[in-house]
């Protein structure tokens, strides 16, 4: 070949047109929509290993009916309870930046942060803090930001997904300890591990149901591949356990 065209594409972008095209080939709702894209990016990523330095006669591809009974298998054996009791009962949903009908400058007058804000540009990036935060889930597999009201605990949370794109992100809104066995369903459901990980966000971690933090933090560490990152108020640290 005379000319070599490369593209870029971001997660987002790959999943929502993975995603896009999924719908028309399989009647499932949107999370297990994720859990099948997230099977055949692994697939991909298995044949692009194996082809690093094998010959081209060795080499390995996905023909159409590879990608076609990886669908139909996932899809067969989804056990849609656990994917979708605790997004149904409003504990938690799938991370999206997403976009407010319109951002201002208003965000800088103290309004409490959000993933959009991140999507717009308005938060200041912080590459040391966030290199400490993905060394400390790498290493430990949860991390709490704290510090006093206003210091950017929330915008360090929602800038996590970006620097770890590899992971199934969700949002949690609640977390007591009723909630904890639905979101470790949740996570079994997508097949957590170490080569596909699954983490919740929680910001504001220390409020409500202090018990909440503590047994998901310790039900979670016996799940390879499941990850937490925190956020939480300084005056509230010491209520979260360890």
């Amino acid at each position: 070949m005379s000319t070599t065209a490369v593209m870029g594409v971001d997660w987002k972008e790959l999943t929502a047109r993975t995603t896009e095209h999924l719908e028309s080939v399989v009647d499932l709702p949107f999370s297990a929509l994720l859990l099948i894209a997230r099977e055949l990016r692994t697939k991909v990523a298995e044949a692009a290993d194996a082809n690093v330095n094998p010959a081209y006669e060795a080499r390995q591809s996905l023909s159409r009916m590879d990608l076609v009974s990886t669908i139909e298998h996932v899809a067969g054996h989804i056990d849609l309870s656990a994917l979708e009791s605790a997004v149904v009962d409003g504990v938690c949903e799938p991370f999206e930046t997403g976009m407010p009908p319109s951002v201002d400058d208003s965000y800088y007058e103290g309004v409490a942060t959000q993933p959009w804000h991140v999507a717009a540009g308005l938060v200041v990036p912080r590459p040391q803090i966030m290199a400490e935060v993905v060394l400390g889930l790498q290493e430990r597999s949860a991390v709490v930001l704290t510090g006093p009201s206003g210091v950017g605990k929330s915008a360090i949370l929602w800038m996590v997904p970006a620097a770890l794109p590899g992971v199934l992100w969700y949002r949690i809104h609640r977390v007591s300890e009723s909630d904890v066995p639905a979101l470790i369903r949740l996570a079994r459901a997508y097949s957590v591990s170490a080569d596909t990980p699954v983490g919740f966000l929680v910001d504001a971690a220390g409020r409500g149901d202090f018990r909440g933090w503590a047994r998901l933090r310790t039900d979670a560490a016996a799940v390879p591949g499941l990850l937490l990152a925190g956020a939480a108020r300084i005056e509230d640290v010491a209520e979260l356990g360890d």
